[in-house]
């Protein structure tokens, strides 16, 4: 039996619509929305809190989600630095400011926002893998395995075999390997 809240034909979204207008609610209805695939309607959604919230961290942190969703990199990122402007502990506002800049090339930017996002929540495992893959990109192989290991001490699964990280982590080894025999300066 489907739960209430499923995305597929549910009354989830009419009994949240029933519920009446409050921030929270909308924001909920907004999510569900996004869950869904609609984007037009979430952000309306949203839209609707912040007219009335402009303040609301969470709110605008949704709205750079669908930014990102529909390509609008430019949008996310004031999107994202306006939820960390009014909320500068919410962690998952910097790993997400991170990562768009860690796709446009903006490597150091996105190393320290990585880090400031573990400064507030040093369990937040999808900031130390992705921190671990910047570091994959800048040859910087140790500091790599380092915050793989990191994750791995928080989420020991993710080195159960079978597991794409288990690929990640034997690239990295490898890479480690092949830099250390060469005696790659990346490793000093």
């Amino acid at each position: 039996m489907p739960s209430p809240s499923s995305a597929r034909g549910t009354p989830a979204i009419p009994a949240l619509r029933a519920m009446g207008g409050g921030a929270e609610v909308r924001l909920r209805l907004a999510q569900l929305r996004m869950a869904r695939g609609e984007l037009e309607e979430a952000l309306l959604e949203i839209e609707a809190v912040l007219a009335r919230e402009p303040d609301l961290h969470l709110a605008h942190f949704l709205r750079a989600e669908i930014f990102r969703q529909r390509g609008e990199d430019e949008r996310a990122l004031t999107e994202y630095a306006a939820s960390i402007e009014l909320h500068p502990r919410f962690a998952e506002g910097h790993l997400r400011l991170a990562d768009v800049h860690a796709l446009r090339g903006h490597l150091e930017e996105a190393v320290t926002l990585y880090r400031r996002a573990l400064q507030f929540d040093p369990r937040l495992v999808l900031a130390r893998l992705s921190l671990g893959m910047v570091f994959l990109k800048q040859s910087e192989f140790r500091r790599a395995v380092a915050e793989y290991e990191a994750a791995v001490r928080i989420e020991p699964r993710l080195a159960e075999g079978g597991h794409m990280l288990g690929d990640y982590y034997a690239l990295v080894e490898t890479s480690l390997r092949c830099g250390a025999a060469g005696g790659s300066s990346a490793l000093a």
